[in-house]
């Protein structure tokens, strides 16, 4: 019975170190790209740019659930476009070698608890650049959360 006991023990021992050894190891970022365009990083949340001197149109996209904006580098690659790809507060940004630029455009709202879907609406809210109809979504968002 003792030995059984024992046993257990060692299995319950074994168990919980291998456990603990799988959550906390580092494993390698399965999908990535080299990202060519301007990438700014606002609070825990990133906002990715496509680099376009004189853009037809701009699309702005953010992801869902375990997705991530490689999603829609395949359907909006036309060179004429200027892709803005917005990522979740805390979410794996899937850039080989970030190079973030100062976005000095931007401040990290202090209302929103971290992590939270709202941060890239507060940030995008403060860059000048963006159509106007984004704008009052996002402050229709910041509204209705408050």
């Amino acid at each position: 019975m003792q030995f059984l006991i024992g046993l257990i023990g060692l299995l319950l021992l074994i168990v919980t170190s291998l456990r603990r050894w799988l959550l906390r190891r580092e494993s390698p970022q399965k999908q990535a790209i080299d990202f060519s365009g301007e990438l700014y990083q606002v609070g825990s949340a990133v906002i990715a740019r496509s680099r376009t001197d004189a853009p037809a149109g701009t699309v702005i996209v953010m992801h869902g659930f375990v997705e991530n904006f490689l999603y829609f580098t395949e359907y909006y690659s036309d060179p004429e476009l200027q892709l803005i790809m917005l990522t979740s507060a805390d979410y794996h940004l899937p850039v080989n070698q970030p190079r973030f630029t100062a976005a000095e455009w931007s401040t990290p709202p202090a209302v929103a608890p971290v992590p939270s879907p709202m941060m890239p609406a507060y940030s995008i809210r403060r860059w000048n650049t963006w159509p106007p109809a984004l704008v009052c979504a996002c402050t229709a968002t910041r509204a209705a959360a408050q």
